[in-house]
């Protein structure tokens, strides 16, 4: 009864003390990952902010240079609209952010503008961005909410300073159009980085940009919101928790003012964003945990039954010194028959862990040991991205991937591909660059996809091309609106035969080539595989021994030429 008591007790420890680490594991963890979010959307929000104030102090001395500019010209005898058009033009010119720029007189009428030698009629007596300098003297830089312009309808935000004479008597205003566009860009490229929602507000509440779902925002208000009722009052920074009011999950708000502006930048990631890197490792823990319990439980009952089993033998000896023998002939031919499996991996384990701790080839650290531990590291890498690419495939065939089309920058999406292979491509001694004349466009596809696509063209080029060799990924317009996207490298090069057997599943170039590069024939059929969900083509230029160049070409309504649209 004592063994027993002895062996429960033992598991019951046992089984407390693991779910007491994995709990306290799982609370820390917790609390550190909350922190990490909330400290990662603080730092974004001062970035945002910081950016966005740059820009309105830049549009801010573009309007002081066009007063300046203007009482030149209304102190020139000869002055006449086309002269003002000129001068007012060439300033213009000098800014990407603002545009139209516009004089008016003190009662709201346009004097001049950048747009047009003539003065429109426009009269912006009306307008809040107007009436807001009639009474106020040094008020500063005016921002106006988002509207949609009279002329075209596109959304405008209109930016205004007040003009005074020498003795400070309102004369009119200068003003400018910005688009809320380009804040949105600028605004989508911290997006990308942090994974956050970004917005930009004037101190009413009124939305100035946002990404994403800019479009749908525009113009509107979130006064009523936690943000300006019941933090900005108090605080001019700072970090809350709060529903989201359009989608109702939970969410990390961090938030600042733009110093010297009426602006407010918000920044916000889900909890469940952040909180993605915690519930892997509780998985991993929980299932760590799992197992030990699980061991612990066998152990227990194999324990318990060994206990129950010597009861039993002390109360019928000769039943027990039958079984006893029994069990020993079992033990014996078991560990007979495995003797072989398990004596040669421990022999190897023991023996390589003999040699370290020895240490045969010198102290720790040593060359000889970092050359084991790259070969295993390099052993299973390669083992991954072999069952990687044939899920891949498997997956594909069988008509279950799931496209996600999102919009993004291509050249930044082949900046962060490129640094991906850079160290495969140092260790090999290849040179991996991008084409510095490449043109700007945006592409519409799924990432994951474009991203596996050029991963597996530069390592195929990496991997084929000898030491000092070079590879290169450019891009350019097709005559029919797409984009060609090409990997070029100075390597082996194949044959006609070559160019047509590795397009297909585990289809290799070469065989003897193949196998001391260590290739799959998994690489390019699957890139066309890719390439043809999005309705693109894939095509192989090589010649034995000058290089390789694999095109693949995607459809003209997955691209956007970036001046076209920052046009819009």
């Amino acid at each position: 009864m004592r063994e027993r008591l002895t062996i429960l007790s033992a598991g019951a420890f046992f089984a407390l003390g693991v779910v007491g680490a994995f709990s306290l594991d799982a609370v820390t963890s917790h609390r550190e990952r909350i922190a990490g979010a909330e400290r990662e959307t603080r730092n974004i929000a001062a970035l945002v902010a910081e950016q966005s104030r740059q820009l309105f102090a830049s549009a801010d001395q573009t309007l002081k240079a066009a007063i300046l500019v203007r009482n030149e010209w209304v102190s020139d005898p000869a002055r006449t609209p086309e002269s003002g058009y000129r001068m007012i033009r060439a300033l213009e010119g000098s800014s990407d952010f603002i545009s139209q720029i516009v004089w008016t007189d003190a009662s709201g009428k346009v004097q001049v503008s950048s747009a047009t030698d003539r003065p429109p009629p426009l009269d912006m007596s009306r307008h809040a961005h107007f009436q807001f300098h009639v009474d106020r003297l040094g008020g500063g830089l005016y921002i106006s909410a988002p509207f949609r312009g009279q002329v075209g309808g596109a959304w405008l935000i209109v930016v205004t300073r007040r003009i005074d004479t020498a003795d400070d008597v309102f004369v009119g205003v200068a003003a400018g159009a910005i688009s809320p566009a380009y804040l949105e860009r600028m605004l989508e490229r911290f997006h990308l980085a942090g994974n956050v929602n970004i917005s930009l507000f004037r101190r009413d509440g009124r939305y100035l940009s946002r990404f994403p779902d800019a479009q749908k925002n525009l113009g509107l208000s979130r006064a009523s919101g936690r943000l300006f009722g019941e933090k900005l009052p108090f605080a001019p920074s700072g970090t809350f928790h709060a529903a989201s009011t359009s989608t109702g999950e939970e969410r990390i708000f961090s938030y600042r003012t733009l110093e010297g502006f009426p602006l407010v930048v918000s920044v916000s990631m889900t909890r469940a964003t952040a909180l993605a890197p915690w519930h892997n490792r509780i998985r991993i823990t929980g299932m760590v945990t799992a197992l030990a319990l699980l061991g612990a439980f066998l152990a227990i009952s194999f324990l318990w039954r060994q206990s129950t089993r010597v009861r039993r033998q002390e109360r019928i000896a000769q039943e027990a010194r039958f079984a006893a023998e029994h069990a020993s002939r079992s033990k014996s031919e078991f560990l007979a028959h495995m003797s072989h499996e398990l004596r040669t991996p421990m022999n190897a384990v023991i023996g390589f862990t003999e040699i370290i701790r020895k240490e045969v080839f010198g102290p720790i650290g040593s060359p000889k040991y970092q050359e084991y531990l790259r070969d295993i590291a390099l052993s299973g890498q390669h083992l991954l991205h072999v069952v990687n690419n044939i899920l891949d495939l498997a997956k594909v065939e069988a008509g279950k991937w799931v496209m996600e089309e999102t919009t993004s920058d291509l050249r930044m999406l082949c900046e962060s591909t490129v640094q991906m292979v850079r160290e495969r491509a140092r260790s090999a001694e290849v040179s991996v660059s991008i084409a510095p004349n490449a043109p700007a466009l945006s592409l519409r596809a799924d990432q994951r996809l474009v991203r596996q696509i050029l991963i597996n063209l530069l390592t195929n080029g990496i991997k084929f091309t000898e030491r000092g060799g070079r590879v290169t990924l450019w891009w350019a317009l097709t005559p029919q609106g797409g984009v060609a996207l090409s990997v070029s490298d100075t390597g082996v090069g194949m044959t006609e035969q070559d160019r047509r057997s590795v397009l297909e599943p585990f289809g290799r170039g070469s065989a003897e080539l193949a196998r001391t590069r260590h290739d799959t024939g998994l690489g390019l059929s699957i890139c066309r595989q890719f390439i043809e969900m999005h309705r693109g083509r894939m095509e192989i230029e090589s010649e034995l021994g000058r290089g390789t160049t694999v095109t693949v070409t995607m459809p003209p309504e997955r691209v956007t030429v970036s001046h076209a649209v920052a046009a819009a």
